[in-house]
């Protein structure tokens, strides 16, 4: 009888085991090193510490694709997420690999999650980016073939590889993402200015916006604005103007444990730093939350109920807010998320 039983449970796991394997990871490889942009090279399965430091962990960290950088020590560690049941696992390699075998100066990781990823998972990973950024890491996480629902992802993971080449993805736009949310807009002794890399990042910046407003300090440091644009979140049915929510900062090795906590931004550093930098950009800005995160732009007008909540929100707001004279245009996280 066990052993009928046994049988039963080896039916059951072998198709899980395979489906977790999947073929998407492998042919991203594939297509990275076939669109590896100039003055890059790109190798696969690269081990990122030495045998001995391996041995003493007892697992070895090894990267899907190493993108490195032909006239810089620059490296990007890159995993892709597609559809683990524990993708926070690969976070915590690399973080605990870097007690014992720090990251190298030009080094960054960046995990690559998919949709099909579910939504608290996903975020859990991505906030166990900011642990890893606190412990001195650079480290980043974004959106992984984000114009596909879950059930595509999971359509494209079970495809044999001959026929994902013919799904024609945009690997080009991939490696895109990668690079622009790696790449610092500006660089300083707080820190580095990037765009955000993934949703919750820009709603967090979102959330950090209305929480700021509520203060003497933030109220004042705002003033009074015109904005076009803005990021809602709908758990808490609060809006944020979106050349705000794009950016980030990646704090640096000098600062403090606050902040490193509070990396992202807030209204403070966003005043200060555009007084003597005009690096922030509403028009890229909008494109890169909608062209590279997958968020969704539409105009509130459209969608009476967005435009309600909208209007219950501009209310509370309006010594700060002026709407420009074309609408409120809304950018929404993807029904996926």
């Amino acid at each position: 009888m066990w052993l009928l039983a046994y049988i039963e449970i080896l039916l059951v796991i072998q198709p899980v085991s395979r489906g977790l394997m999947g073929n998407l990871a492998k042919h991203l490889q594939d297509q990275f090193y076939r669109h590896c942009p100039t003055g890059w090279r790109v190798e696969h399965e690269v081990s990122l510490v030495s045998r001995e430091v391996s041995r003493l962990l007892g697992y070895t960290p090894r990267v899907d694709v190493l993108l490195e950088r032909e006239d810089t020590n620059r490296r990007l560690w890159i995993e892709f997420e597609i559809s683990r049941a524990d993708p926070v696992a690969n976070h915590a390699k690399f973080a605990t690999a870097h007690l014992f075998a720090p990251q190298a100066a030009g080094d960054l990781f960046l995990s690559m999650m998919s949709p099909h990823v579910k939504g608290g998972r996903r975020n859990l990973a991505a906030n166990m980016v900011l642990a890893m950024r606190n412990q001195g890491m650079m480290a980043f996480q974004t959106v992984l073939l984000p114009y596909h629902r879950p059930t595509d992802i999971k359509r494209l993971n079970y495809l044999p590889l001959e026929m994902l080449l013919e799904e024609r993805l945009d690997v080009a736009g991939e490696i895109e993402r990668a690079l622009t949310v790696t790449e610092p807009t500006l660089n300083s002794e707080e820190g580095s200015i990037h765009f955000a890399g993934n949703i919750i990042e820009a709603l967090l910046n979102a959330y950090r916006w209305n929480k700021d407003m509520e203060t003497p300090e933030g109220h004042q440091l705002w003033g009074h604005r015109t904005v076009t644009y803005f990021v809602y979140d709908p758990r808490f049915r609060h809006f944020a103007p979106s050349k705000y929510c794009a950016y980030v900062l990646v704090t640096g090795p000098r600062a403090n444990a606050r902040e490193r906590v509070l990396a992202g931004m807030t209204v403070e550093r966003y005043t200060r730093i555009e007084r003597s930098n005009r690096i922030f950009d509403g028009t890229r800005a909008r494109r890169h939350l909608v062209d590279n995160l997958g968020m969704q732009l539409v105009a509130a007008e459209a969608q009476p109920r967005l435009e309600e909540r909208f209007e219950a929100w501009l209310a509370s707001c309006r010594e700060n807010i002026s709407v420009h004279p074309v609408g409120p245009q809304i950018i929404l996280p993807p029904p996926w998320f």
